[in-house]
Parts: C-alpha cells; sequence; structure tokens
C-alpha cells in the first residue's frame, strides 16, 4: 500500500522544486511513509523523530499543542530549513517556517 501511495503522490506533484525542511513525526507512524514520500517527491527532508516508537518518547505528536513543536522551530531555525512540518499520521497538520526575520508556525485541519 506504501508503493501505492508514494507514487499517486508523484502523480499529483510531479514538478516540486527541491526544498530543505524538518519534518517532525513525534515518533508517530506517518514518519516513516511521509519521509519516503518526501524524497521520491525530490525534497530533502531532516527527519525529527521521525522512527515510531508507540511510547512517543520526545513529546505527544499533537501538532496543536505548542509545547509539542518547540522541538520542530527549533530545529528549522538552527538548520536553516525552508520549511517545518510536524506530522501526526499520514497528513500534515502543523507546520513552521524559517524566515529572515524569524519563524512563524500555525496548523491546519
Amino acid at each position: 500500500m506504501s508503493a501505492a501511495y508514494v507514487a499517486t503522490m508523484k502523480e499529483k506533484f510531479p514538478a516540486l522544486k527541491p526544498i530543505k525542511l524538518v519534518v517532525d513525526a513525534g515518533n508517530g507512524s506517518g514518519g516513516p511513509l511521509g519521509i519516503r514520500t518526501m524524497r521520491a517527491l525530490g525534497l530533502d527532508p531532516e527527519e525529527l523523530y521521525c522512527d515510531m516508537d508507540g511510547t512517543f518518547p520526545h513529546h505527544h505528536p499533537d501538532p496543536t499543542v505548542p509545547k509539542n513543536v518547540e522541538a520542530l522551530i527549533d530545529r528549522v531555525r538552527k538548520s536553516g530549513a525552508r520549511r517545518g512540518a510536524s506530522r501526526t499520521t499520514a497528513t500534515p497538520t502543523a507546520w513552521a517556517r524559517s524566515t529572515r526575520t524569524g519563524t512563524s508556525s500555525g496548523a491546519t485541519s
């Protein structure tokens, strides 16, 4: 099923420009497939807590809680990444963006 998902995403987004981004999966199930998909699309994801671990040793994978995206925002700032994404399952639900004037964050449903 994951190969079919990656293939579908490549069909839907065939010409993405490569960008460096940080992905925080909070040790949830969306990490491995998300990273594989992003790489297949030509993106350059830096992994943060992307190994699945149901004990959630770093933070709960709920990016709508501000403290759960602190490490992501910090890594985006330090790494020079253009974007950051916090994932719960297979869907990115929060973002952090590095800018020259600082960092912004938000959530989508």
